[in-house]
């Protein structure tokens, strides 16, 4: 698609998606336990950030199925959107929650490399202070995650 664009808008050099998170919600209920109230807007954003870079299904590649598609095609996750998909089928899948892929045609080799080689999301400056933002000050560090945590959803 980017290349198609590219012939039609030779002067582009970055390309966005808004785009839906459709495992969200289960994998919410399944870290928090089933039943749990959904976080307001600024927890459910930082916990869609953690979803979306440490939630890891086979491969090591990420759990969820567009995140998979759109990083693994050389995107940086770039923004995370509460109460974005007020549809029925967003809320019940993402509880609204919508993420900004980019794709920087300077980026894409080794964005995608960061994923496939290193297991590494390439993320904004804005998606990292949102995974930083729910991390406990005191929590030890051991490869990245936290020790106990599950899909390294702070406690």
């Amino acid at each position: 698609m980017v290349g198609l664009l590219r012939e039609e808008l030779p002067q582009l050099q970055t390309f966005a998606t808004l785009s839906p998170t459709p495992g969200f919600a289960k994998w919410l209920a399944k870290a928090q336990g089933d039943g749990s109230a959904v976080p307001p807007s600024r927890e459910l954003r930082g916990l869609a950030a953690r979803y979306l870079v440490q939630a890891k299904g086979k491969g090591g590649q990420p759990l969820d199925a567009v995140a998979r598609f759109h990083l693994g095609n050389g995107a940086r996750l770039e923004a995370v959107h509460a109460n974005a998909d007020l549809s029925e089928n967003g809320q019940r899948q993402a509880h609204g929650v919508m993420v900004n892929y980019v794709y920087d045609l300077g980026e894409i080799e080794a964005n995608h490399f960061a994923l496939t080689e290193l297991g590494t999301v390439v993320t904004s400056k804005a998606v990292q202070a949102l995974l930083e933002e729910g991390e406990p000050k005191d929590a030890k560090v051991k490869g990245g995650r936290k020790k106990g945590a599950k899909d390294a959803v702070a406690a």
